[in-house]
């Protein structure tokens, strides 16, 4: 059986560690593993998160059971108590355990509610889970990347020694961290970092490994499993067996052709759809890109409430576009955009 390599997306030495793979190639065991050891060897406490209460409170009795069965820490007692997980030596004969606190579980959901607390020990923190499954609700939080960086502050602090884990399978291209990175494609196989920013004493860059565990091999693997041999040749089986995001499709892709004229730009949220017109093909574009000197009308307020006054007046304009959708004349630049555009449109009832 073939695992995720978490020595190889730790020699990169990126403080954070995304790692998309199929379900069953061990992300979450060894990442926890990994943890673990790190507080037997050096005192290095985790912090486990997942996205909501629900969520949480539904793995929480039992994250740590396939780590605690393992041969390498037979000599371990686990056990949970509220927000916490402790660990213990296995004692000799009656003597009692002497447990201690190495993990704290966290929901992201609440991420203003722990700003103040300290995590002085804390030197790695593992959000599972991370990719919803597509439409799947109640999706993302409002602000993801900020929740995401405001834990990371509340856990570092003036520490440069933290590392996040992020681990999900690919299910969902149009997500807040791949808007964030600007990636708008299914990533490249294997690890592709990404530069965050620099450290202002010492100039260092800080980076994002993205591990994307996938291939032939993997696959192979994925199928020789009770749920891959069903999915096996239905249309589940990307999902399942092949870890592809299920909307990086190339349907209705394309650039501009080089005669296009602008038409109009609108902003929904963070997304800027900008239409282009072919006279001689009847065929309409929608992209990024809005000349300098033409205005940009927002449907949405700065806190991303609906901007009714605006969507009321251009409504007959999206319906149009909706509509050239419908009848195949429509193209995006991007399956991010285009997803994003399906997206509006559900929420708008256009």
């Amino acid at each position: 059986m073939k695992y995720w390599d978490i020595n190889k997306a730790l020699s990169y030495d990126s403080t954070f560690i995304f790692a998309l793979g199929q379900r069953s190639l061990g992300k979450t065991y060894t990442t926890l593993k990994y943890c673990v050891k790190q507080y037997i060897k050096k005192g290095a406490e985790m912090v486990y998160i997942r996205r909501y209460e629900p969520e949480l409170k539904k793995v929480a009795p039992y994250i740590f059971d396939d780590v605690a069965s393992d041969k390498e820490l037979k000599g371990y007692l686990f056990r949970r108590r509220g927000q916490e997980y402790q660990i213990a030596k296995r004692p000799a004969n009656d003597e009692k355990p002497e447990y201690k606190t190495f993990c704290h579980l966290l929901i992201a959901s609440q991420y203003q509610d722990y700003k103040g607390i300290p995590f002085p020990n804390v030197n790695n923190v593992v959000w599972d889970e991370y990719l919803r499954e597509t439409r799947r609700p109640p999706g993302y939080l409002p602000d993801e990347v900020a929740a995401l960086l405001s834990i990371l502050v509340t856990i570092a602090r003036n520490r440069t020694s933290v590392r996040f884990f992020l681990l999900s399978n690919a299910c969902d291209l149009v997500n807040p961290l791949f808007r964030f990175l600007n990636i708008n494609e299914e990533p490249k196989d294997g690890q592709t970092r990404y530069k965050l920013g620099n450290l202002t004493k010492t100039g260092d860059a800080v980076t994002m490994l993205m591990d994307y565990i996938h291939g032939a091999d993997y696959e192979a693997q994925s199928l020789n499993t009770l749920g891959g041999a069903i999915a096996s040749d239905t249309k589940y089986a990307d999902l399942i067996t092949s870890n592809t995001f299920s909307n990086a499709h190339d349907n209705f892709i394309a650039e501009k052709s080089s005669i296009s004229r602008f038409t109009i730009a609108v902003k929904y949220r963070e997304s800027i759809f900008a239409l282009w017109s072919d006279d001689s093909t009847c065929i309409y574009y929608i992209n990024e890109k809005v000349p300098s000197d033409k205005p940009i009308y927002a449907l949405t307020l700065e806190d991303y409430e609906l901007n009714m006054m605006a969507i009321d007046k251009y409504r007959p304009f999206l319906q149009n576009i909706s509509r050239l959708y419908k009848n195949g004349a429509l193209r995006f630049s991007t399956p991010r955009l285009r997803e994003d555009f399906f997206k509006m449109c559900k929420l708008l009832k256009i």
